[in-house]
C-alpha cells in the first residue's frame, strides 16, 4: 500500500486557490494556476528535502471529499467560459490529488466569477435547416397517425426537444456548427472540439405475438410458424421512433 499523505486546505489556501481560478485569462492558464495553488500546499515536504527526490503520484496524497468536490466544480464552472469544462474534466480526473470522506470538514464556498458569453453563435447550413424542418414534420406526422398525445408521438417530440436543446448550451463554447447527418440526424460541431450526434432511431416493427420482426411490406423474419403475426404499429403509418446523443 503507498504511503498516503492527508491534506485539510486552510481557508488561506483555499483562497489562493479561488484567486488562481478568477485571474485565469484562459484555459491553459487556468489549469496551471489552479494546480499549481492546489498542489503547493501538498508539496511543501518536497520543498523542505524531505523526499526531494521522489516523484510526485497524486494518487499518494488526499484531500478531503468535501474540498475535492468544491475545487473541482470550481474549477469547471469557470472553463465553461471558453467551452473546455469536458476537456478540463479529464485533465483533473488525473492531476487531481485522491480524496476521503471526512464528515468533520465542511464544503467551502468558492466564489468563482463565472463569465459566460452573452451571445451564442450557431451557424447551420442549408442541409441542416431541412433536417430540422423535416423532424418536426416527421413529429406532426406521427400526432396524425397515432394522435396528439399518444405514446410514439409523445416519445418523438420529447427527445427531439431534448436533444435538440443541447445545441443552445454554452457548456461546449458559444460557437456551434450543425451539419446534416441523415433524413433526419444532426453532426453538431462545438468550439470546444467536440463532436456529437443527434441521430434519430426508428423502432423496430415487431409481432405482438411471437415478437418476430416485420418488414414495411409485412414480410416476418423469425418469430413462430404459423403465427398470424400482428404487427406492434401499421405498415400504412409512420415508422416511429426517437433521437439521441451520440458523442
Amino acid at each position: 500500500m503507498p504511503n498516503l499523505k492527508r491534506h485539510v486546505y486552510t481557508a488561506a489556501e483555499l483562497a489562493a486557490i479561488v484567486e488562481a481560478i478568477n485571474t485565469a485569462g484562459d484555459g491553459g492558464r487556468l489549469m496551471r494556476g489552479a494546480m499549481e495553488a492546489i498542489w503547493k500546499p501538498l508539496l511543501t515536504q518536497y520543498a523542505t528535502g524531505s523526499g526531494q527526490n521522489a516523484a510526485v503520484r497524486p494518487a499518494e496524497h488526499e484531500i478531503p471529499l468535501a474540498q475535492w468536490q468544491a475545487v473541482t466544480e470550481a474549477i469547471l464552472a469557470r472553463a465553461d467560459q471558453w467551452g473546455l469544462a469536458p476537456v478540463i474534466a479529464f485533465d483533473l480526473a488525473i492531476g487531481l490529488p485522491s480524496h476521503y470522506p471526512d464528515p468533520t470538514v465542511p464544503t467551502p464556498d468558492l466564489p468563482v466569477r463565472v463569465n459566460l458569453p452573452g451571445v451564442h453563435h450557431l451557424e447551420a447550413d442549408r442541409d441542416a435547416t431541412e433536417v430540422i424542418s423535416a423532424a418536426s414534420a416527421y413529429c406532426d406526422a406521427l400526432a396524425a397517425a397515432y394522435g396528439p398525445g399518444s405514446r410514439y408521438h409523445l416519445d418523438a417530440v420529447v427527445s427531439w426537444q431534448r436533444q435538440l436543446s443541447r445545441m443552445f448550451q454554452l457548456t461546449l463554447g458559444a460557437r456551434t456548427r450543425v451539419h446534416r447527418d441523415g433524413p433526419l440526424s444532426l453532426l453538431v460541431h462545438t468550439e470546444a472540439g467536440i463532436t456529437y450526434g443527434l441521430l434519430f432511431h426508428t423502432i423496430p416493427r415487431r409481432c405482438i405475438t411471437c415478437d418476430a420482426g416485420i418488414t414495411d411490406d409485412g414480410t416476418a423474419i423469425g418469430g413462430e410458424f404459423g403465427c398470424s403475426h400482428a404487427p406492434t404499429y401499421p405498415l400504412d403509418r409512420p415508422q416511429p421512433g426517437t433521437w439521441s446523443f451520440h458523442s
